[in-house]
């Protein structure tokens, strides 16, 4: 039910917020959102110092062991952009510059993914300049994520207004500033929503190519056909979709994951080579161990921060989620936080986080007081600025 708060909603009101936003206003939207993020960014960079003992050369030299590409960073028109390759986008630059390596025991790139290295090496197959197709692409790619998340919002609400609102969440969110980044965010966010808006408008061909595409960018997109799966399962006869496209589509989101960890074998000779070395950055390998590490950190009254209530807040929402929508939607939310918890390092759960996009349907759908959703946006991008600007200055941020 509306909040006492809102004010009686008119008729007219009603039959807008009955219809769909458009696709092009939501792709306006996700456009603009990337390019006031892209020059925030920038102008952090060139016009704010250095937080203290942050920025060091030798403490990135110690960090990225793989750095032979950075040089390049500084040339010509890359000086522009170069304060948005910090963290992964330095590994995922390597990628596309000298291809995957692996030495046990040591920091190196099988823990990224390929498809965005893979669209900057296309980009330099073509004459482009990879740097800059590393940064431009995600965020063009985001404008079109976010008209299909906007969709689906609209979809599991048939509220326009919710929809927005949604939308304004997860742009608003900490660490949506990745979405911008060269990270593969963008692409995973885009593929996962165009698969489950294609998978529940019945278009096998199209849901189980984004599906594939999805694995190729975030190991979390599995998630989309383990969730099918399990809506199948739990569904009631005579309204599920036949158990063989379940199957396909299942078998097509973890082909993409599978052809990544088949291409490590094939230049590592070390199948297993992504989850091995992840080992370096002090994480462990998806384990009951990791999980106890975790619930120890969760627990812990001394170091609960911002990553206890985002992993807390989000199995909730999990939770709420797989009740009210269904079991799609709560997979989808659940298995990128299971997927940090089970490492014991919950540090990358508020990027994570981003992967989980239903959840922001069920914070618009908590949030319909208009006082507290203007208090959640103007509060998440308060810290997603200072985030960002940690970010640009070297220090970790998700």
């Amino acid at each position: 039910m509306p909040s006492s708060s809102d004010e009686t909603v008119p008729p007219e009101t009603q039959a807008a917020a009955a219809c769909p936003p458009s696709w092009s206003s939501l792709i306006c939207f996700g456009l603009a959102s990337r390019i006031v993020t892209l020059a925030v960014g920038l102008l952090a960079a060139h016009f704010l110092p250095n937080p203290p003992n942050e920025g060091s050369v030798v403490k990135l030299l110690e960090i990225y062991p793989q750095t032979n590409h950075l040089p390049e960073l500084s040339q010509g028109t890359r000086n522009w952009i170069e304060p948005w390759y910090r963290w992964d986008a330095i590994w995922i630059a390597e990628i596309a510059r000298h291809d995957y390596s692996y030495t046990p025991g040591v920091k190196c790139t099988p823990p990224f993914m390929p498809l965005l290295p893979a669209c900057m090496a296309a980009g330099e197959a073509v004459g482009l300049d990879p740097y800059w197709v590393g940064l431009v692409v995600p965020n063009l790619v985001f404008g079109l994520a976010l008209a299909f998340f906007g969709r689906l919002a609209f979809d599991a609400t048939r509220d326009a207004t919710l929809a927005w609102r949604a939308c304004w969440l997860l742009v608003c969110f900490p660490t949506a500033f990745f979405f911008s980044a060269p990270y593969n965010e963008s692409s995973g966010l885009l593929f996962t929503t165009l698969a489950v808006w294609a998978w529940k408008r019945d278009r096998l061909g199209l849901a189980c190519m984004a599906a594939a595409l999805a694995g190729t960018a975030r190991i979390t997109a599995v998630a989309v056909g383990l969730g099918a799966g399990l809506a199948w399962l739990l569904g009631r006869r005579g309204e599920r979709p036949p158990f063989w496209r379940v199957v396909v589509f299942g078998l097509s989101n973890i082909a993409g994951v599978l052809g990544y960890y088949s291409y490590l074998a094939y230049r590592t000779g070390e199948f297993w080579a992504s989850t091995k070395s992840v080992a370096a950055w002090g994480r462990l390998p998806p384990s009951t161990e990791g999980f106890q590490v975790t619930l120890e950190w969760i627990t812990d009254p001394r170091v609960i921060g911002i990553e206890s209530l985002i992993t807390v807040g989000f199995l909730i929402l999990a939770v709420r989620a797989w009740w009210k929508r269904g079991a799609l939607e709560g997979t989808i939310i659940v298995v990128p936080i299971l997927q940090v918890a089970s490492t014991g390092f919950l540090q990358s759960v508020h990027r994570y986080a981003l992967s989980t996009f239903p959840a922001f349907v069920e914070l618009a759908d908590l949030l319909r007081s208009r006082l507290l959703f203007r208090m959640a946006c103007a509060g998440s991008l308060l810290l997603q600025l200072l985030y960002l600007d940690r970010y640009v200055h070297w220090v970790f941020g998700g």
